[in-house]
C-alpha cells in the first residue's frame, strides 16, 4: 500500500513539474513565426487609427477599440497566444510592442512590411514598454 501512494506521489510530482515547465516557459525558446505576418495587419490598422486622431484623443485604449470595432479577429488572434499589446504614436507613426508574460518580443511601425522593426527576444530586463526613439521611428520610415 505505502509503495502505491509513494508512486503515486512520484507521478504527480513529475505532473506538476511538467505543466509548471509549461507556464513558465522562457519567451527567448517559445516559436513566434506567425506573429510578423499578424504583426503587419495590426501595426496598419493602428497607423488608421492614428492618421483618424484616435491615439490624439483616447490614447492606446482607443486605439485597441478602433482595432476591436474594425477586424477584431487580430486582437483575438494576439490574445489566443497569450502575447500582450501596447501601442503608441511617435511623430505621427504608430508603433506596436507585442510582449510575452510582460517581455518585449516585437516592436514595429507601420513603415517596412516584413519582418518586425525591433526584435527584442535577445535582450534582458526590458519592460513591455514602447523603447522606439523619434530618432529611430524617423529612420525607419525614411
Amino acid at each position: 500500500m505505502n509503495n502505491i501512494i509513494r508512486k503515486r506521489g512520484s507521478f504527480c510530482f513529475i505532473v506538476i513539474l511538467l505543466l509548471s515547465g509549461c507556464v513558465f516557459s522562457d519567451p527567448k525558446s517559445k516559436d513566434y513565426s506567425e506573429v510578423p505576418s499578424m504583426l503587419n495587419v495590426l501595426t496598419n490598422k493602428a497607423q488608421i487609427a492614428i492618421e483618424e486622431g484616435i491615439y490624439t484623443q483616447g490614447g492606446e485604449t482607443a486605439v485597441l477599440a478602433y482595432i476591436r470595432n474594425k477586424n477584431p479577429n487580430i486582437l483575438i488572434w494576439f490574445s489566443d497566444q497569450g502575447l500582450e499589446l501596447r501601442i503608441g504614436e511617435i511623430a505621427n507613426t504608430a508603433i506596436v510592442m507585442v510582449c510575452d508574460h510582460g517581455v518585449p518580443i516585437y516592436e514595429d511601425t507601420y513603415c517596412n512590411p516584413g519582418a518586425p522593426d525591433k526584435d527584442h527576444r535577445a535582450s534582458s530586463g526590458a519592460q513591455c514598454e514602447i523603447a522606439m526613439t523619434k530618432v529611430e521611428v524617423l529612420k525607419i520610415c525614411d
